[in-house]
């Protein structure tokens, strides 16, 4: 049985880490309370003005016989932007993302990953998919590190790399539960889902002065950016609530642990004190006193 002394070393060690893992919680925790309120809700109205504008676009191209890509399957491969977190305590939520992304891809012939994070890179390297990573979301850079992204993406789809586009990102249902989210942005239809296609009457004349395809390409290419913008976001605030959670449950641990092992040095200290005492007596009654 070990001594006190050494089960007492144990002890410190615990209560340490105890300590240690508590403050990590609060700090997360604290980071998710801040980030919730750095939503921007302008992307709200941002959405209900390209959405109205695209219905718009949509129904003069019908009108003018214009070869619609938006709505359509696109040649080229399918792009899947995967957002990983390279924080610690994140293993089980980054899986759950790789393996929505893998089941995605199961579903396609040609594909492309376009990650974000290392332990993304790590888990979706041995596939059979084309890797393009770039790095995992920072807090302060986020708005950066999203633009890259959609430069990226705007660049292969003028190139005729990609075609279908989607996107697997971690998002924060509530604070104790995340969860995988897959969303298709390419073919673009959740922008017309819920509203109906304008139509225009063939006795009306229309007007362009500018290219109605580039338009739409350039609203298009400014709703992906701000879905991105949004996932990464939804990513961090992810990770800080996954975190707090899992530190939670390892603080829980520790403090049993801590129970067990305080309950195990009284135990040795007690038997240690009747121990030393049974001697003194032994060596009393031995002696003839």
């Amino acid at each position: 049985m070990p001594t006190s002394k050494a089960i007492k070393e144990v002890l410190n060690f615990l209560q340490s880490m105890e300590k240690l893992i508590a403050a990590l919680k609060e700090i997360d925790a604290s980071h998710f309370q801040s980030f919730v309120k750095k939503k921007d809700t302008k992307f709200q109205d941002f959405d209900s003005v390209i959405k109205d504008f695209l219905r718009f676009l949509h129904g003069i191209v019908n009108v003018l016989g214009i070869d619609d890509t938006l709505l359509k399957p696109a040649p080229g491969r399918c792009g899947i932007i995967v957002f990983t977190s390279d924080a610690s305590f994140m293993g089980k939520l980054n899986n759950a993302i790789c393996d929505q992304a893998v089941k995605l891809m199961a579903k396609k012939r040609d594909v492309e990953f376009i990650i974000l994070g290392k332990k993304g890179l790590g888990r979706l390297r041995y596939t059979d998919a084309h890797i393009t990573s770039f790095q995992g979301i920072v807090e302060n850079r986020r708005y950066e590190q999203a633009s890259k992204v959609r430069e990226y993406v705007y660049k292969q789809r003028l190139d005729g790399k990609l075609g279908d586009l989607y996107m697997v990102y971690a998002r924060c249902l509530s604070f104790g539960k995340q969860d995988a989210e897959v969303i298709q942005l390419l073919p673009a239809t959740a922008l017309f889902q819920g509203s109906p296609k304008l139509e225009f009457g063939k006795w009306q004349e229309i007007c362009l002065e500018s290219d109605v395809d580039k338009i739409v390409d350039y609203l298009v290419d400014n709703w992906i950016g701000r879905n991105i913008y949004e996932a990464a976001y939804e990513s961090k605030l992810a990770e800080y609530a996954a975190r707090t959670m899992q530190l939670e449950g390892s603080l829980d641990y520790l403090r049993n642990e801590v129970r067990k092992c305080a309950l195990s040095y009284n135990k040795a200290r007690q038997g240690e004190t009747d121990t030393a005492m049974r001697e003194v007596f032994a060596a009393l009654l031995g002696s003839g006193m």
